[in-house]
């Protein structure tokens, strides 16, 4: 799913770079539109939301197993 998330960004990357010289990403900062730039960027995002899932679920099987006891 990471790398799925990095091949992507290098792809998007490569489109933007013609069109455009920066990215903001959420508001927040600025990234050149480089290739390699966006695929670990993308990587690095898929890796902090999957992360929080994975956490989120685990907090839940927590709640849920200690409720059944």
């Amino acid at each position: 799913m990471i790398a799925l998330a990095g091949v992507v960004g290098f792809f998007v990357g490569s489109n933007a770079g013609a069109t455009r010289e920066s990215i903001r990403l959420f508001g927040l900062v600025t990234v050149p539109a480089a290739p390699s730039t966006l695929a670990a960027v993308a990587a690095g995002v898929a890796t902090v939301l999957l992360v929080l899932l994975l956490g989120a679920v685990t907090l839940a099987a927590r709640v849920d197993d200690e409720a059944v006891r």
